[in-house]
Order: C-alpha cells, then sequence, then structure tokens
C-alpha cells in the first residue's frame, strides 16, 4: 500500500472512532418516555432537581421540577421537558375517604385486649 493510502484509511479510523465517542455521549438523554418514580432535590450548591423515571434518574430544570408530581407521565425529547398525562390523584382535592362537609365522622373502636 502506499502511504497516501495509509494515511486516508487513518483518517478515516480516526473520524470513526470520534464521531461513535460523540453519538454515544450525546444519546445517553435523547428520549425519556415514562411514569416518575420518586424526586430529588440537591442540597449542594448546585441545587440538582433529579427525577426518577423507569429506575433512571435525569436531572431536570427547577421550574419543571416544581411542578411535576411522583405518578404524573412525563416527556423528554431531547429539548423540553412535559408532563403527558398527571397522575390519577389530583393534588388539590380532598382525601377519597374524607367526609362529606356537615357530615360526622364515627370516633374510632379503641382495640380489643
Amino acid at each position: 500500500m502506499s502511504s497516501r493510502v495509509v494515511t486516508v484509511l487513518l483518517f478515516v479510523v480516526a473520524l470513526s472512532g470520534f464521531a461513535a465517542d460523540m453519538t454515544v455521549g450525546c444519546a445517553s438523554q435523547a428520549y425519556v418516555y415514562g411514569i416518575v418514580q420518586n424526586k430529588y432535590s440537591g442540597n449542594g450548591d448546585a441545587g440538582n432537581t433529579v427525577l426518577e423515571i423507569a429506575s433512571t434518574t435525569y436531572t431536570v430544570p427547577a421550574g419543571f421540577y416544581q411542578t411535576v408530581h411522583i405518578g404524573d407521565l412525563v416527556r423528554f425529547d431531547g429539548k423540553t421537558w412535559t408532563i403527558v398525562k398527571p397522575a390519577a390523584t389530583t393534588y388539590d382535592s380532598p382525601v377519597p375517604n374524607s367526609p362529606a362537609p356537615g357530615q360526622v365522622t364515627p370516633a374510632p373502636t379503641p382495640p380489643a385486649h
């Protein structure tokens, strides 16, 4: 082989290695779709706001972290986090088994000894 062919082959191999490294690093959080399992807020200077989705943690913007709740179905398209479907419960409603206004709740019975 001539030195020119070897140079071209080495150049192609170097570019292939660089391209493979770039795609692996950039694609780690390209698309996320799932239910929020947990929320964590870092207490350091960085103030990381993290969601756990499908047993994987993702750093999210603070504004999104404050609006999302555990159980919400969320999506990240590579640029923007969105809530696809809120959790089954509404967060401003009363507890499902609470009595209606004006009703009296019976006192709990003491345990038998």
